[in-house]
């Protein structure tokens, strides 16, 4: 855990598995702090092949996402600049577009961050958000089949073939990397320790 340094933003990096509550904890985090902002490791999913069913892509690899352009956005912003980038919506051909402005405090999350050794390197604060199977897979149900309109076949489907093994391989090899293991299922619990060690380090 370093100090906050005095000539670039406070950089804090939220992973854990899938379910385990990493957006909900970043956005509460971020509405406490003020001055802000928010990367999700989900906006720069690269664009699903042609030749590949939806069914067949494992979106739980490190391959699946853009992670040159996510490092030079968080580059950006701590210099000070302004990224723009589409909001992921899966399923989506017309995704949101949302400017994000340089904040005093930048959160990355997502299941993967960790695993690029670039991207730990810029990090002030890793967090590992701990959460059983039973709960993350009930949350990714009920993330996926009501708000994004998948359907319950396809989420267990990709939970069992790609989700738990990249679980296993990836994001629970990234766990040594962090500063604060902390309960995804007492969001709270994990926002108010993650506020502490910011104030700590400012």
């Amino acid at each position: 855990m370093a100090a906050k340094p005095a000539s670039r933003p406070y950089v804090v990096a939220i992973t854990g598995g899938s379910g385990a509550g990493k957006s909900t904890v970043a956005e509460r985090v971020a509405g406490r702090l003020g001055n802000c902002e928010v990367l999700t490791q989900d906006d720069y999913y690269r664009p699903l092949p042609d030749d590949v069913s939806a069914w067949d892509h494992d979106f739980d690899s490190p391959a699946a996402f853009d992670g040159d352009r996510m490092l030079g956005d968080l580059d950006a912003l701590l210099a000070g600049r302004p990224v723009t980038l589409s909001r992921y919506r899966h399923g989506s051909t017309d995704p949101e577009i949302r400017e994000i402005r340089p904040a005093g405090t930048v959160i990355v999350e997502g299941i993967l961050i960790l695993t690029d050794a670039r991207l730990r390197a810029r990090c002030d604060l890793r967090v590992y958000l701990e959460a059983g199977e039973e709960l993350r897979l009930s949350r990714r149900l009920r993330r996926d089949v009501a708000e994004r309109g998948v359907s319950e076949a396809f989420v267990l489907a990709h939970w069992r073939r790609f989700t738990l093994p990249a679980h296993a391989a990836l994001v629970e090899a990234t766990r040594p990397f962090c500063d604060l293991i902390l309960p995804g299922e007492r969001t709270e619990e994990a926002v108010k320790a993650i506020l502490q060690a910011a104030a700590r380090a400012g």
